[in-house]
């Protein structure tokens, strides 16, 4: 059954940790957040440190936009990568890695990413890129553009090419791959892509996404609904769109659509026939 949690003022996104407990970080929140099997807060740690309300937010106008999170290992160690949607230039263009022991934080820059990724997907000066899901697999990193100021995509960089990048040992990686996807549309609305994990039984992505009435990547609309599908890597090519529209599934509960941003996705258990999270 669902669980509101009071105690994290918003969830983008959420990675699995050890036994059954999570990572969940928020657009609006300072906090790296570790839950339990029942969603309650066992330790938090402190990202960077941001002016909060009364609710423990962060005002709109200095948000760093923590929308995507993924489990990586970076120098033979497990970190979490955290990073900002990229949504305002400068503010919303920082990454931090982020040690599994807790011992080790880095902070960096993805301007220049965000900029390759701009130039890739073909943007225009009216739009601009806006990361909602952040994935690896063995060989690759995902980033996942949420289209409601551009379009739904997915940039793949090499894995190789991230860390020299991370490291600082490159100002730009070697090569951006854009696919183009096409989701399912409620009252003229596309829903946007908006978190993944890796599949590796599958070799896919599980991606959510959701429809919100609101034409850029800044303003809020309502929530339409929201929708939870596959994406088989092998499917995935440059100069075609995958069209995803049939094979989204929407997210129910007693058979009504769920009406709130499904923002994430974790996996605790997989194997070649279905996943669990």
């Amino acid at each position: 059954p669902p669980v509101l949690n009071t105690a994290i003022p918003s969830g983008s996104g959420m990675s699995p940790t050890y036994g059954q407990h999570y990572l969940v970080v928020g657009d609006d929140s300072p906090y790296l957040f570790e839950v339990d099997a029942k969603f309650q807060v066992v330790k938090k740690t402190l990202i960077k440190d941001y002016p909060v309300n009364a609710q423990g937010r962060i005002d709109k106008k200095i948000k760093p936009d923590f929308e995507a999170m993924t489990p990586l290992v970076w120098n033979k160690q497990l970190w979490s990568m955290v990073i900002g949607s990229g949504s305002k230039p400068d503010l919303r263009e920082y990454g931090y890695l982020l040690s599994y022991d807790g011992k080790q934080k880095i902070e960096f820059r993805l301007t220049n990413l965000y900029k390759q990724f701009f130039v890739a997907g073909g943007l225009t000066p009216t739009q601009t890129i806006n990361i909602e899901g952040l994935t690896v697999d063995h060989q690759y990193m995902y980033f996942l553009n949420r289209g409601n100021s551009a379009t739904n995509m997915i940039f793949r960089v090499k894995l190789s090419d991230m860390s020299d990048y991370l490291a600082g040992k490159v100002t730009q990686v070697a090569e951006v791959k854009k696919f183009d996807v096409k989701l399912p549309v409620i009252d003229k609305f596309e829903a946007g892509l908006s978190g993944s994990d890796y599949w590796p039984e599958a070799r896919a992505l599980v991606y959510t996404a959701s429809v919100e009435a609101t034409g850029d990547a800044y303003g809020d609309g309502a929530i339409l609904g929201s929708f939870v599908g596959v994406i088989p890597l092998n499917q995935l090519r440059e100069g075609q769109t995958l069209d995803l529209s049939r094979s989204a599934m929407p997210v129910m509960v007693n058979g009504k659509p769920v009406l709130t941003k499904i923002e994430s996705i974790a996996f605790q258990k997989a194997d070649e026939h279905e996943v669990r999270g």
